[in-house]
């Protein structure tokens, strides 16, 4: 992945990569001091240029072109695709493709604009006795509680009470890109060889190439995020070595000095460093299923 190239650097840019890849090429016009980061609120001077606030730019982009996409698919690609197989039942594959793309939009809305879940008042003025994994972000005035990743696309902090609809949001957004490419590729063929429409194969290409630009995009973040949920792992711990040692020894990598070398696959993932890991079963159950009303995120 692009968060790890070979060869030696030093741990610091390890773990700057790290982060870099939870942010990803496609917001590099958009850098902490505009938009926000892990630990920095945007500043007003570097978040309005020429009038206009960038912060907002990235999750209305997400929301607008997730919606235009509904409504091609809507429009364009489900009566094609009824059209080449008429065999398909009308009702069932507008729904499908309005559920699929319904859910993702409710989810990324979610994540927008609700609350990732934050400590209680009695609680936010103990720093030294706060949940586990909760931590403290600029954006709101206790800390987090379980605490995963600040995401630009819904310039929100991700956290106990929407980490789950997050990871319905990127696998949604991954099942697009994928279902995209392979009815676009599908419709493709059976237009240029039935009525060879100019402008439908124009606009079936124009969603093939957004299709599969989301799909490489998103997949790597979907793939990143599935493990770490399997082994009970944050975002957070990832970027910071909480659970990695070096290869064939015990040195921790979060006890390493910022000027120790490292090559970069000589680390692996050590599970007794991590108490919440209880395996994959039990991992994926309590992200999923146990009920979050009322919890501290100790899980």
């Amino acid at each position: 992945a692009r968060c790890l190239d070979s060869g030696r650097r030093s741990h610091r840019s390890y773990r700057m990569d790290r982060h870099n890849f939870m942010v990803t090429a496609a917001e590099d016009d958009c850098d902490d001091e505009q938009c926000g980061g892990e630990e920095v609120a945007p500043t007003q001077a570097q978040a309005d240029v020429r009038f206009l606030n960038t912060r907002p730019l990235l999750p209305a982009l997400l929301v607008s072109s997730t919606a235009l996409v509904s409504l091609a698919a809507d429009a364009l690609e489900v009566p094609l695709l009824l059209k080449s197989f008429p065999c398909l039942p009308a009702f069932g594959t507008h729904a499908a493709f309005a559920g699929l793309h319904g859910v993702t939009l409710v989810c990324i809305l979610f994540c927008i604009f609700v609350s990732p879940g934050i400590v209680g008042e009695d609680e936010a003025e103990d720093d030294e006795h706060l949940p586990k994994r909760a931590k403290k972000s600029w954006q709101y005035p206790r800390a987090i509680l379980r605490y995963d990743h600040y995401c630009r696309w819904v310039a929100n902090s991700i956290g106990l009470l929407n980490h789950r609809e997050f990871m319905v949001m990127v696998t949604g957004l991954v099942a697009i890109g994928a279902t995209g490419v392979a009815v676009d590729c599908i419709l493709l063929v059976k237009t240029a060889l039935a009525s060879r429409d100019p402008l439908t194969i124009a606009m079936l290409l124009m969603h093939v190439v957004y299709s599969s630009a989301l799909l490489r995009y998103v997949t790597p973040i979907f793939l990143i995020h599935v493990r770490l949920i399997s082994r009970s792992e944050t975002a957070n711990d990832w970027k910071n070595d909480a659970f990695y040692v070096m290869k064939g020894t015990d040195t921790r990598l979060d006890e390493l000095s910022d000027d120790d070398s490292i090559l970069t696959e000589d680390k692996e993932y050590y599970p007794p460093m991590n108490e919440f890991d209880r395996g994959v079963s039990a991992n994926c159950w309590a992200f999923w299923c146990a009920t979050r009303c009322g919890s501290k995120g100790e899980f």
